[in-house]
């Protein structure tokens, strides 16, 4: 079996079963010593990494891919990565990428006279020589999905050397993204089209919820509450799933300002719903299935 091969069964293998920790931590990392490797921490644990060679930083083109052949608007498939020399020696993450901190960060070594790369699977085109961090608010469901910022959005994410773009952190579309914080607590869901997310989910509201002047009414006229809406719902606009957030507009309602965790556009983030593109749309409220 080849290191590359090796390698990337590792890494498929320890993707959704990795050890929780219950105090924060630091980690080190030599990335000659250890390339080809994921490590997967929490936004309190802090990670170094070192190198006696130039260390580059590559970072993802937050802009709109696409796997579908027919794209008319020609998106590209590969990712674009700028890359960035950021010295050699030991260097803290948390220093380096501040309020960034979170999110998933390629480093690599070996770069000569290389200012960008395109790649569908970065990690795996640079097994010898990258490694990748990926960094989660905490090990709840939307903590989970933090891991995938600083990831870009790729319409229809497909499986690269038998590894999933989304679970590979190379990137995500709506569905694969709100998808994938379950497949890192472990539950068996296949990445699927965003109409059969009900086969999975149990539907909390029963209806479609309209918005005018920025608040949300059922058909019978009234507000819709945040009583029977949590953290971790998903918002289902019918051409798009987001994750409720946190209630940030009016005290208890549902409305514009509320924020929700999605990938759209430049990638995953968090925004409120106002913003989310799909706001003149009527949404529906699911809950995962225990």
């Amino acid at each position: 079996m080849t290191r590359a091969l090796r390698n990337c069964l590792l890494f498929s293998i320890n993707l959704l079963l990795l050890p929780s920790q219950s105090e924060s931590a630091e980690h080190y990392c030599n990335i000659e010593k250890n390339a080809g490797g994921s490590y997967y921490i929490r936004n309190s644990d802090e990670f170094i990494i070192e190198s006696s060679n130039d260390i580059y930083f590559a970072r993802p083109v937050l802009a709109e891919y696409s796997n579908f052949k027919f794209d008319a608007r020609d998106l590209k498939s590969r990712i674009d990565y700028t890359i960035e020399n950021i010295g050699r020696g030991k260097i803290n993450l948390r220093e380096l990428l501040k309020e960034k901190y979170t999110g998933t960060h390629i480093f690599l070594t070996g770069l000569k006279n290389c200012n960008n790369i395109s790649s569908r699977f970065f990690l795996h085109e640079y097994l010898n020589s990258a490694i990748q961090v990926v960094i989660r608010n905490d090990n709840s469901y939307t903590g989970y999905l933090t891991e995938l910022f600083n990831t870009p959005f790729i319409w229809i994410p497909q499986k690269v050397e038998g590894i999933h773009q989304t679970d590979a952190g190379v990137g995500s579309d709506c569905i694969s993204f709100v998808i994938y914080g379950k497949r890192r607590q472990n539950y068996k869901i296949p990445y699927i089209h965003p109409g059969r997310i009900y086969n999975y989910t149990d539907n909390v509201s029963g209806e479609f919820y309209n918005q005018s002047e920025g608040i949300y009414y059922n058909k019978k006229g009234e507000r819709v509450t945040l009583k029977n809406i949590r953290r971790g719902d998903i918002l289902f606009f019918k051409a798009h799933v987001a994750v409720f957030y946190e209630d940030r507009g009016e005290k208890g309602l549902l409305d514009k300002d509320d924020l929700i965790i999605h990938s759209i556009k430049t990638g995953a983030h968090i925004s409120t719903i106002e913003n989310s593109n799909y706001y003149n749309l009527p949404i529906q409220i699911l809950r995962w299935k225990e």
